[in-house]
């Protein structure tokens, strides 16, 4: 979907980086101008988020409330389930895989969580300091997911397909 502009898609990216958790307004404009914020900055802030809310919610009707793009002191927060953001996907799947004790399971949940990943995690935003954090962080459960995966299909007597699992590591 077209979400407009870098402001916009940096907005949106934030937001999802939080997890579902709000985020402040002072914080947003911190985080989209690290290096100073415009004159009405907070103005601007509110268009992006409108924008996003219609391309978000095509069919939601003017003056009601928004449900995905929601408006939480004391800022905005994403309201959405883990499968709707790739991130938190691909999080919830590595955390049924860990939690898991059967190795069958723990493989299906495993490639599941690598099949959702599509590559670099916040790419278009990997110089900013506030998405660091999250792409070390979701980087480092990738590299713990597939050494887990590569363990529990040892574990299962498949060493050929562990094997194979290392040319992943790097991708």
């Amino acid at each position: 979907m077209d979400l407009g502009g870098p402001s916009r898609r940096a907005v949106l990216a934030r937001l999802a980086a939080a997890q579902g958790s709000a985020v402040s307004t002072d914080l947003l404009i911190e985080d989209l101008w690290s290096d100073g914020p415009p004159p009405k900055a907070l103005a601007a802030l509110q268009v992006h988020v409108s924008y996003l809310r219609r391309t978000l919610e095509p069919g939601r009707r003017a003056r009601t409330p928004a449900g995905v793009l929601v408006s939480e002191p004391p800022g905005y927060a994403l309201n959405l389930p883990e499968t709707a953001v790739d991130a938190w996907h691909f999080e919830a799947l590595v955390g049924r895989g860990l939690e898991a004790v059967d190795p069958a399971l723990r493989v299906g949940l495993f490639e599941r969580a690598l099949e959702v990943w599509t590559g670099p995690p916040f790419q278009e935003l990997a110089d900013t300091e506030w998405a660091r954090p999250a792409i070390t962080r979701l980087q480092e459960l990738r590299r713990t997911a597939l050494e887990e995966h590569a363990r529990s299909t040892l574990a299962l007597g498949n060493p050929e397909s562990a094997a194979a699992l290392r040319g992943r590591a790097t991708t």
